[in-house]
């Protein structure tokens, strides 16, 4: 007997076609993890660049400046960024804070948040 029977064409034409389907379904669940990834890191290094604003040597933490709050568009995403700064010592100024940032937008449930604390001598 030479060739391929109807129903091991069938069988193997199924098989591809099914796993095709899986391919191709994979697509918009990796760009839409990609872009989730790039979103996160856009809003990383920006609370990175707030934190590091806090740490220059000529920065005073008075307190026009302990919280605050905007709105930064990156990506064509909003993100809401809040700073806020807590004095660790009780020098009259105080040297010791910590600084706390906060970067959250939608639909992101969970904001990134960075922490550090900074010594002002």
């Amino acid at each position: 007997m030479k060739g391929f029977t109807l129903l091991e064409i069938v069988v193997s034409v199924l098989l591809v076609g099914g796993a095709l389907i899986v391919i191709v379904g994979l697509i918009p669940t990796s760009v839409t993890s990609l872009k989730k990834a790039e979103n996160i890191q856009a809003a990383t290094l920006y609370a990175t660049e707030v934190l590091e604003d806090a740490r220059r040597v000529d920065f005073r933490a008075d307190a026009a400046n302990r919280w605050w709050k905007r709105t930064v568009e990156i990506n064509r995403i909003s993100f809401l960024v809040q700073r806020e700064i807590y004095a660790v010592d009780e020098g009259d100024p105080p040297r010791l804070y910590d600084v706390v940032v906060k970067v959250s937008w939608k639909p992101q449930p969970v904001p990134v948040e960075l922490r550090s604390r900074v010594y002002q001598p």
